[in-house]
């Protein structure tokens, strides 16, 4: 009868262990899903943020700004001087068109290595996310495992008591008999 009373005690003990194991898992499982959540908002707001308000593309456009002014001077120089030919007034409208056509190139190089960065890091992270949560899913799966072997471990020894105290019964009622 002791042995029945210690086996409930072990299944009764397997499954508190359980259910303590998959509370713990289900906190963590929660906190990596809003982890991963806050994780996806960051990317959508810095995936899209408008890089023109950025300073490193405040200071391209500003220099291109100073190149124009510097070109345009020499110009109004040129041209108070009396000396500015056709030639000059091409060159120095080409020369200001590819300060900006380079400016753009800048821009748009800023712009894309802005998204790459922001693409890296949200696969480092989420990686690192979804393998935290692949470990919580091992976890469980591990301790439910364990307690289902727990259980059945301490069944099968309260089974294995019962049984033999069943035959040294059979025995001493024979013995007893004859």
């Amino acid at each position: 009868m002791v042995s029945l009373i210690l086996a409930a005690v072990g299944v009764a003990t397997s499954i508190a262990s359980a259910a303590v194991q998959g509370s713990k898992a289900n906190k963590q499982s929660n906190m990596i899903d809003k982890q991963i959540n806050e994780l996806n908002d960051w990317y959508t707001r810095n995936r899209s943020e408008d890089l023109l308000d950025s300073s490193s593309v405040k200071n391209s456009v500003r220099e291109f700004q100073n190149i124009e002014q510097s070109n345009n001077k020499e110009l109004s120089n040129q041209i108070s001087s009396g000396g500015l030919t056709a030639e000059q007034q091409v060159a120095t409208a080409s020369a200001n068109n590819q300060a900006w056509g380079n400016t753009i190139a800048e821009i748009a190089a800023k712009d894309s290595e802005h998204k790459q960065n922001i693409e890296d890091e949200y696969i480092n992270r989420s990686n690192q996310l979804y393998n935290n949560s692949s470990n919580v899913n091992k976890g469980i799966t591990t301790s439910i495992n364990n307690s289902i072997n727990g259980i059945y471990d301490t069944i099968d020894g309260a089974y294995d008591t019962i049984i033999k105290f069943q035959n040294s019964n059979k025995s001493s009622t024979k013995s007893s008999t004859k």
